[in-house]
């Protein structure tokens, strides 16, 4: 166990670390709370990775993050892995228990607590776009919060029912073929793009049809860092309420900083540093 004169560090473990802003908003949110912490970030391949995770819990590492196809990785490379992680079969986040690292996943937690800044969810229905590593996550965590209804859509069937089987147990989710001319029930009150769609500020492909939205609609969109994507533009010009994947970037990096330092971070000067490095 670290001493606690020794200056606490976290890291970012990840493939490619050009352009994550994670380093930039924690370090500013530190200097901001007055905390004498560190947050580094490695560029590593993933033939490394194992051996990187073990060099973290060597070097008295208090936590970090990993990115990409590394998530997968991580609940073979800890000593303990919590239930989430389990469920959605990948990690995020890594934390120091004594001489022990224990993996977990925040990323359906994040799209949660942003959605909860808008309303309940609780008894809502709610369409999920994809079924990957991602909508495993949100899917997750929106059954253990108590939504009503969850419609997985997906281009594969068969990855949408393994989806919809994991959840069974606490709900009764159904499952359908996503297409860009696919439209929600008309009695969705979430939709969630959960898919790679929209990541790339450079495709201009929409996972639904503009048609798909109403005003009332929540419009969730995950792709990471974004502010504002075509598809939430036009589901905002059509009267619905969105999250942008920046707001659920956010409240992941806050609910770490907090795990981890006992601070509640200043959402502000986060959202502030995140923008001043994105450029936006």
């Amino acid at each position: 166990m670290p001493s606690p004169a020794v200056q606490p560090l976290l890291a970012l473990v990840a493939p490619h670390v050009g352009g994550n802003p994670t380093q930039y908003v924690f370090e500013r949110a530190f200097a901001h709370h007055e905390l004498d912490w560190r947050y580094l970030t490695f560029e590593i391949e993933l033939e490394r990775f194992a051996a990187a995770v073990q060099g973290l819990k060597s070097l008295g590492f208090r936590g970090g993050h990993c990115d990409g196809v590394f998530q997968e990785h991580m609940l073979a490379s800890v000593d303990q892995a919590t239930d989430t992680a389990s469920q959605v079969g990948a990690a995020n986040v890594v934390d120091r228990n004594g001489d022990s690292l224990i993996g977990d996943n925040t990323d359906g937690a994040a799209v949660l607590a942003a959605m909860k800044r808008i309303g309940t969810v609780a008894g809502k229905h709610v369409v999920l776009l994809g079924a990957g590593r991602v909508a495993r996550a949100v899917a997750v965590a929106l059954v253990s919060d108590g939504v009503n209804t969850l419609t997985v859509a997906n281009r594969s069937e068969s990855r949408a029912v393994d989806l919809a089987n994991l959840l069974t147990d606490r709900c009764s989710p159904t499952t359908a073929i996503w297409s860009a001319d696919f439209l929600p029930p008309p009695d969705v009150d979430v939709l969630i793009n959960a898919t790679s769609l929209g990541a790339d500020p450079k495709d201009p492909t929409m996972p639904t049809s503009p048609d798909a939205f109403r005003p009332g609609l929540l419009v969730v969109d995950v792709a990471a860092y974004r502010a504002r994507t075509p598809w939430l533009d036009a589901a905002a010009h059509r009267g619905c309420a969105i999250v942008d994947g920046l707001t659920v970037f956010l409240e992941q990096a806050a609910i770490s900083f907090q795990r981890w330092t006992g601070v509640e971070p200043d959402r502000r000067i986060m959202r502030e540093a995140a923008e001043e490095f994105l450029g936006f």
